[in-house]
């Protein structure tokens, strides 16, 4: 069972014997049409079943999928939404990965309006009639507010005073770490960016995965390059760095959005680090 096709006949197979399972869902990447599909993509399974209680205690149809190299287990309770679901989530030894998810039916709207990137197998309740075809908009960039833009620009510059803490210090995990809490922030910017010349209509994916398709060459080698290596002097280096990508990618947003910029804040901690590392 090595094709996407044999995994869901066996799907499609196993919901069809068994009268518990109401309805059957794949999301995630397999069903989005703006992926590149490749040998890694997991598949995400969704059952939606009656007598929940006694179902999840016969997963045995797992195994039919073949045998596991490792899997995970979780039982998820929840306030609001879907309020008891199952994780189990398996990779094979034909190094296949599936995530099984199971979720009582009564949960079927709350799970319905959580991912407009939904492709329906099988629906023995047609529940799931008015589904429309799979769409990745609940992912696209969202356009910001100009709080929050400014604050991530505070979180920026505020979050750079803890990395000159660590180099001071020579604390090296210390100073990396908090240059990653900055590194998000600029993720925040070149998302914006490229949310507004898409017209807000695209994703950059998880982790920004999908990112240096949309940004130019210049931005993606100087983002390759915000990640030091376990030196002082590199790390050092990196944050000089990321403070000239941001305060140079801060001005465009600002203009781009019409938002207004704090120069003087970006200005005030600029100096503060050049002296810092001049230790005047």
């Amino acid at each position: 069972m090595n094709s996407e096709r044999e995994v869901l006949e066996k799907v499609l197979n196993i919901a069809m014997v068994d009268d518990d399972i109401k309805a059957v869902c794949m999301n995630g990447s397999r069903v989005n049409k703006n992926i590149e599909p490749d040998n890694y993509q997991d598949f995400d399974i969704a059952f939606l079943v009656g007598n929940y209680e006694i179902f999840i205690q016969k997963l045995s149809f797992i195994h039919e999928f073949g045998e596991s190299i490792i899997s995970q287990c979780n039982r998820v309770y929840s306030r609001n939404g879907i309020k008891d679901q199952l994780f189990y989530m398996l990779l094979f030894n034909n190094y296949i990965r599936i995530d099984f998810r199971f979720i009582p039916i009564e949960y079927f709207d709350d799970y319905k309006k959580e991912d407009q990137l939904l492709e329906v197998l099988v629906d023995k309740t047609e529940k799931f009639k008015d589904v429309s075809k799979p769409s990745d908009e609940t992912y696209h960039i969202k356009k910001p507010t100009e709080k929050d833009f400014r604050e991530c620009c505070n979180e920026f510059w505020w979050i750079s005073t803890y990395v000159i803490k660590g180099i001071k210090r020579e604390e090296i995990f210390y100073a990396i770490e908090h240059l990653n809490i900055m590194r998000e922030m600029l993720f925040n910017l070149l998302d914006w960016k490229v949310g507004y010349q898409y017209d807000w209509k695209v994703s950059t994916g998880k982790n920004h995965k999908l990112l240096k398709r949309y940004i130019t060459e210049e931005e993606w080698i100087l983002l390759t390059k915000s990640y030091p290596n376990g030196k002082i002097n590199d790390i050092t280096c990196v944050l000089n760095k990321l403070i000239e990508q941001f305060y140079d990618l801060s001005q465009e947003i600002s203009n781009l959005l019409d938002f207004n910029l704090d120069f003087k804040e970006a200005n005030n901690i600029k100096e503060y680090i050049n002296k810092q590392l001049k230790n005047e």
